[in-house]
């Protein structure tokens, strides 16, 4: 194999499909990347069993070929090469060089017949996103997806299409966080992407909102493919029955609270100073018509906050975990919330006072006495 190439071109692929490499395994072609040079392109593609990313970059190739270098030192050599133009050749014994200008490596590959192949889900019925709303739709909610083994399933977030809309769902058992938009499709489909790729997949999409760039999603049984421009990311979907979000839920509450998002914010955020992390002390905050008052006694002291607000319904008095509320708050983007309450022991919704493309659900923490 010879090919010569952009050396920005090819640091930038390296990259991005480093993202989709085992950092350690048993198998040590796993920490690698596979290198295919034929034509005028060169692909690379990385897998650890669960996630593979693939892209194709224009290359002058001299000689076809393929091989598997590390990922970690590929990416550190190319980034550091002196000029503009990278040369990558490799031999029928798996020795590798990198050139660029008068600096040269010499490395030791692994041959890419030992290299997986990635799942394919041709033949899948894809469907189709600007890149920017699915950007938006996972930055959104992703905050919600759960990090415990206790509920496997609840580690990555649920794609529901029904024919109308789409929404997107995370829940990690105190809280919960919909995203909702309209979309039409012949073919309802639900399908669970681990948080991990999806963390992958933001990244790599556009936030061009003036842009016509789209993500082409097809999933199949067990697999999901994301392509994006010149990138196709797949993964393993997470199986298992998904919480049952629509009858988690409220339909409406005995109080309705309308109040700044920025407000609400930064007096969470100021009380929360005196929250020692060890403990978690609850925060507590008594909605009353006109106000809400935020209050939390530690060892550490005591701190009273007071932001205005519209009430409709009776008084509340109610405690909730700073930070889940915060992650919340800071995810509504929008000017304004609305807050629906049914008692100090149900799980208050958080949406948007104008609109309902969101959802967010915070369960409550007992105050004690």
């Amino acid at each position: 194999m010879k090919v010569v190439l952009e050396k920005q071109r090819l640091l930038d692929a390296l990259t991005n499909v480093q993202r989709s490499v085992s950092a350690k395994s048993p198998m040590p072609v796993l920490e690698g990347i596979l290198f295919q040079a034929a034509g005028s392109s060169l692909v690379l593609t990385g897998y650890d069993l669960e996630m593979g990313i693939t892209t194709t970059i224009d290359a002058q190739v001299e000689e076809p070929g393929d091989i598997v270098l590390s990922a970690k030192l590929a990416v550190d050599i190319v980034r550091r090469l002196p000029k503009d133009t990278v040369t990558v050749t490799a031999d029928e014994k798996h020795l590798c060089s990198i050139q660029s200008g008068r600096s040269s490596f010499q490395l030791m590959g692994v041959d890419a017949e030992e290299f997986p192949q990635l799942p394919k889900t041709d033949g899948a019925p894809s469907i189709s996103f600007p890149q920017y709303l699915l950007k938006d739709m996972i930055a959104q909610t992703r905050y919600a997806i759960s990090q415990s083994d206790a509920m496997p399933v609840h580690k990555g977030s649920l794609f529901s299409l029904d024919g109308e809309k789409f929404d997107l769902v995370s829940v990690d058992g105190c809280r919960l966080a919909l995203r909702q938009e309209p979309y039409r499709c012949e073919n309802p489909v639900r399908f669970i992407v681990p948080g991990k790729a999806l963390s992958d997949v933001e990244k790599m999409l556009s936030d061009d909102r003036d842009g016509d760039e789209q993500v082409e999603v097809c999933p199949s049984a067990k697999h999901a493919t994301f392509r994006i421009g010149k990138y196709q990311l797949v993964t393993r979907l997470l199986e298992g029955n998904f919480l049952d979000y629509r009858n988690v839920i409220p339909e409406s509450g005995r109080t309705t609270v309308t109040l700044s998002t920025r407000e609400l914010i930064e007096a969470v955020d100021r009380a929360a100073l005196i929250i020692e992390d060890r403990l978690k002390n609850p925060l507590c905050f008594d909605f009353r018509p006109g106000s809400v008052t935020l209050s939390v006694n530690t060892t550490m002291g005591r701190a009273e906050d007071e932001v205005d607000c519209a009430t409709d319904g009776e008084p509340v008095r109610i405690g909730f975990n700073a930070g889940y509320l915060l992650d919340a708050l800071k995810n509504a983007n929008c000017d304004k919330v609305t807050l629906r309450l049914s008692g100090p022991v149900s799980a208050m919704t958080i949406r948007p006072a104008e609109g309902s493309n969101f959802t967010f659900l915070v369960l409550p923490v007992r105050i004690k006495s």
